[in-house]
């Protein structure tokens, strides 16, 4: 019943370009987070008025920052799960980074990414 009750929900939001796009559920906005058209900065709204960023809404999960291997290495994301495991059959190659996962998403997730992730 909770799953129908957020796929209730409309929510807009803003392409990189700035164009206001929607209303689409929030399994479509999740499916859209998952390709990387929806990224942690996008711009969401339930009302098309007042906007957050992605990243702060729970149910779309950016929950994950990679540090990829390397001497110039800093973190990146976040990143939800699903777009990550679209990545790595893409071809990343997800042993020369480490996953780290937001300590408060654990609870919502039912299995971890392969990599051993660490609290923020």
């Amino acid at each position: 019943m909770e799953n129908q009750a957020q796929n209730d929900i409309k929510w807009f939001w803003k392409s990189r370009g700035g164009q206001q796009n929607g209303p689409a559920d929030t399994a479509t906005i999740a499916e859209l987070a998952a390709t990387g058209a929806v990224t942690a900065e996008t711009l969401l709204s339930q009302n098309g008025r007042d906007w957050t960023r992605a990243a702060s809404v729970p149910e779309f999960g950016f929950d994950f920052v990679i540090l990829e291997s390397g001497d110039n290495s800093r973190p990146v994301g976040p990143y939800t799960l699903a777009f990550l495991e679209r990545r790595e059959h893409g071809g990343w190659n997800r042993a020369a980074a480490l996953i780290f996962e937001r300590s408060d998403a654990a609870k919502r997730y039912s299995s971890a990414p392969a990599a051993a992730p660490a609290p923020m």
